[in-house]
């Protein structure tokens, strides 16, 4: 298993790139906000997601400081307030390339993030009680782990 937050991360990240719902939720509310001009700052239940500028030329009108056409997107205000401090893993760029099938490609993800469900795996959240039973079934030499079965394994 892997927690829902890391999922709704961006792939570079570590995610699988599943939109936020609370956040899309406050990105398309803000679309309302812009449209009705409220107020001049406008804020969200994360805290402030971008300040307003009036500019013009006899005429205020405003400009959108999330994009650089300076119009109001819900993909800008999703990116903005979906932006994430870690860095981007570049093992991330290797699993997500088009080279092979996606249900490969979640298979590689879960394997990086080790949850993947082996023998090793099941004794350590305690689903198998004994430790005879994460031993691998074809050799009979070590436990069933992802080393063992993409690494260590003899017939691999």
């Amino acid at each position: 298993m892997v927690a829902w937050s890391k999922l709704t991360q961006d792939k570079g990240c570590g995610g699988l790139g599943i939109k936020n719902e609370r956040k899309m939720n406050e990105a398309l509310l803000m679309k309302w906000r812009w449209r009705w001009r409220w107020p001049k700052e406008t804020t969200s239940d994360s805290g402030k997601i971008y300040g307003l500028e009036t500019q013009g030329n006899g005429q205020d009108r405003l400009i959108w400081q999330g994009c650089s056409s300076g119009k109001f997107t819900v993909k800008s205000i999703y990116e903005m307030a979906n932006r994430s401090n870690a860095d981007k893993d570049p093992i991330f760029e290797l699993i997500w390339r088009d080279v092979a099938p996606p249900r490969v490609q979640c298979f590689g993800l879960l394997t990086y993030l080790g949850r993947v469900k082996t023998s090793e795996y099941l004794l350590r959240i305690g689903v198998i009680t004994d430790a005879k039973q994460a031993i691998c079934k074809f050799c009979s030499y070590d436990f069933e782990s992802l080393d063992h079965m993409f690494i260590h394994y003899m017939h691999a």
